[in-house]
């Protein structure tokens, strides 16, 4: 309520005169005035009865509508100025008169000078116009009408008319920002075609509704509003205009089969945005829409990224949540879209619509390992873009590249795609189109980078994944490798398969340093290799290393499913089959066979006094042809006692790779299995042969049940022979190795146990 101050000094006689005079001259002071002319239509304001007490309303009177129900004019007074205006307690108060009029409000005792409130609502029907006055302040906490033809008018100096119900506008509603303002929950409707949206202060939880446009958009749009709506059944495309600012959210639920335009200018969205009908956000320039947070487009709607010609982009920054039950497209010829991830937490991406034509992808997110999770599958027209964050593809889905675009960015431990792995599933990431030439993808898993670069001959396709925890099968839930056989490799899984494509393809692969085992690094640069997944074990370790780099190659691969990196440890790039040594009257024969990957190999025969010092004697160069052939060398200077001799492999990219050491004694030994090392034996075992002559033995590998597991015959020189026995395939247990010899039929068996 107004106060009253009271006065300072005793009224003098011509004081009193004074305010009588003006008391006389205007007839009386303002009076309250509270409607009692009942419900109905047909009501007129200038029947004395209807008002309490009775008498028609004068200038600067209070007037008071709190009867419930619905009170319709068709009378109004000549435009008058009245102190205050309440509507109250459910009265539906409508205004309309035969000939305009205008009601100024303001300088009533009760304050605010105009309240619409508790559950009451007021309609400016037809012809009458409402102005607050100089000074005066309202408050409209339930709904106002503005019918055409009507208006309502808040412009005056010092006017404060603050909104937190509805003000619904098919005539004029005028304001300033420091005269209205549509505080938090107050809503404006803008319902008809063109026209003005008044200037006010927004508060960021206030409603701006455009309900009403056809073919023409109404102006005064150059503001900061809350949340911002288009509801209207456009019959034309229609162009937002410059200088639309959203705080808060950004909803567009129909624009009657037609296009909202953005692209008069980018958008910036204080926080969600929601499509249920067309919006188009670049034409011939680019242009930007930039949500902060959620973006959710339904089935019924459709973000064109840009309609324009060659070069053109349309840009859809989503700092949240995309959800799209519909379709995003990009029409324009040579245009193009892009959605760009730029949140600062995890987003999520479920898409579910279409991508029509050119739309590309940044990931850009600064979430750490949370980043951005494609929800399902994504078949992209486009490219992607790893600019900054982890992207995911769960488990049983696939990011498509299709035009086999190149994957921009730079990969690292912290930007690369993180194909999930779960039970024996994976997501993974499919490239169709690829060119020949280095095509590289940024892929890893959890926190370990692992990028793979595929060089094909020809244009294919490939899916990719990877995971960590490298097992038997090559499988997420196979069979983890022991800690023991760990130490050799890099404790992860490339799954790569060929869907389209001829001829070999060169693969690179990387990985991170915590991932290596504990002799890993020890490896050189041609110790390092790629090792395919043969069925049912891992085959030999291919190709070439860099253990700065923390990369492998491996070329010419035209088989594919799992690759793991490392030296499998019982894999040597030279393979001794057998080394023997024989004892004579004056001189000593050295025989060994071994298996040669390399196009050249240099042997040494080393010769010791102690099983430990070991001196060159003579060294042989063989091509990879003669490797296949037997060798043997007589040392005419043989020593006396025990005698030991080894040989030494230098392959043409410098690999060194010992035999196993045999010993010679003045010793005669019957022929016999002397021993087997190691026992117990892991995969790969040595057995020693001694016999004073020229033999052969059938060797067997037998279970404790008799059944005879491997076989194989070995020809003999005199002496002592070591023999390589593969054992890797052997299930864990305890088994038995028989010789038979040719010469006299003997036979022995030695027992040992298989880890």
């Amino acid at each position: 309520m107004k106060r009253f101050l009271p006065f300072q000094k005793s009224l003098t006689a011509a004081g009193v005169f004074a305010i009588l005079f003006s008391l006389i001259t205007t007839g009386s002071l303002a009076a309250t005035k509270t409607w009692s002319g009942g419900t109905g239509p047909g009501k007129s304001w200038t029947v004395a009865g209807n008002w309490t007490p009775a008498g028609v309303p004068v200038a600067g009177d209070d007037i008071i509508f709190n009867t419930t129900g619905t009170i319709t004019f068709s009378t109004m007074p000549a435009s008058t100025a009245f102190g205050s205006l309440e509507i109250s307690n459910g009265a539906v108060v409508t205004f309309a008169n035969g000939a305009a009029c205008t009601l100024t409000i303001g300088g009533g005792t009760p304050d605010p000078d105009l309240a619409i409130n508790s559950s009451g609502s007021l309609t400016l029907s037809t012809n009458v116009n409402l102005a607050m006055a100089a000074n005066g302040n309202g408050n409209i906490s339930t709904d106002l009408f503005v019918n055409a033809g009507s208006s309502f008018t808040a412009t005056a100096s010092g006017v404060a008319v603050s909104v937190f119900g509805t003000i619904n506008n098919q005539g004029t509603v005028s304001g300033t920002a420091g005269t209205l303002t549509f505080g938090g929950g107050g809503s404006y409707v803008h319902n008809q075609n063109g026209g003005t949206v008044p200037t006010a202060n927004w508060n960021v939880a206030s409603f701006c509704i455009l309900s009403g446009i056809t073919n023409a958009h109404p102006a005064g749009m150059s503001q900061t509003f809350g949340s911002l709506t288009y509801n209207s059944a456009f019959s034309t495309d229609i162009t937002m205009p410059v200088g639309v600012v959203i705080g808060q959210d950004f909803f567009v639920l129909n624009t009657g089969g037609n296009r909202l335009l953005l692209t008069a200018a980018s958008l910036s969205v204080g926080r969600d945005m929601e499509v249920g009908a067309n919006i188009t956000i670049a034409n011939t320039v680019n242009r930007t829409l930039s949500v902060a947070r959620d973006v959710f487009v339904s089935g019924g709607g459709n973000i064109n990224f840009c309609s324009g010609g060659a070069g053109n982009v349309g840009t859809l920054d989503v700092g949240g949540n995309f959800t799209s039950f519909g379709a995003m497209i990009s029409n324009g010829v040579g245009s193009k879209g892009l959605i760009n991830f730029n949140g600062s937490s995890v987003q999520n991406f479920n898409q579910s619509g279409a991508f029509i034509n050119t739309i590309d992808i940044t990931i850009n997110n600064t979430a750490g390992s949370t980043g951005v999770t494609f929800a399902n599958s994504v078949t992209l027209n486009g490219a992607l873009t790893m600019t900054n964050g982890i992207l995911t593809i769960p488990v049983n889905q696939t990011l498509t590249i299709a035009n086999g675009n190149p994957i921009g960015g730079t990969g690292s431990s912290t930007t690369f795609i993180n194909t999930d792995a779960s039970g024996a599933n994976q997501g993974f990431v499919r490239i169709d189109n690829m060119a020949a030439g280095a095509y590289s993808i940024p892929t890893g898993n959890g926190t370990s980078y692992l990028p793979i670069t595929l060089t094909p001959s020809t244009t294919s396709s490939f899916t990719v994944a990877v995971f960590t925890g490298i097992t038997e099968n090559g499988l997420p839930n196979g069979t983890a490798f022991t800690a023991l056989k760990k130490q050799g490799v890099v404790d992860a899984v490339y799954t790569i398969n060929r869907n389209s494509g001829t001829l070999g393809v060169d693969m690179t692969l990387g990985w991170p340093t915590a991932l290596e085992g504990s002799s890993f690094t020890t490896f050189t640069t041609n110790q390092i290799g790629i090792s395919h997944w043969d069925n049912p074990t891992w085959g030999n370790c291919v190709g070439t290393g860099d253990n700065s780099a923390n990369t492998a190659t491996r070329s010419g691969v035209t088989v594919f499913s799992p690759f793991s990196v490392g030296k499998t440890p019982y894999v040597l790039p030279v393979k001794f089959s057998y080394v023997n040594a024989a004892k004579a009257n004056s001189y000593n024969t050295v025989s060994w066979k071994a298996s040669c990957s390399s196009q050249e190999v240099t042997f040494s025969v080393e010769r010791s006094s102690d099983g430990s010092n070991f001196t060159p004697i003579n060294s042989i160069t063989a091509t990879q042809a003669r490797c296949a052939e037997p060798f043997s060398y007589t040392d005419q200077a043989a020593l006396s006692g025990n005698v030991f001799y080894r040989i030494k492999s230098v392959e043409v990219t410098g690999v060194v790779t010992y035999s196993n050491i045999v010993k010679l004694t003045s010793d005669v030994a019957d022929m016999k299995l002397k021993s087997i090392t190691p026992n117990p034996v892991v995969n790969q075992a040595q057995l020693s042969i001694v016999t004073p002559k020229k033999d052969v033995v059938t060797i067997a590998v037998v279970s404790m049940e008799g059944k005879i597991l491997q076989r194989s015959s070995i020809q003999l020189q005199s002496g002592t022979t070591i023999v390589n026995l593969d054992m890797s395939n052997l299930q864990p247990g305890v088994y038995m190795i028989r010789g038979n010899f040719q010469s006299n039929g003997n036979a022995n068996t030695l027992r040992f146990v298989k880890q």
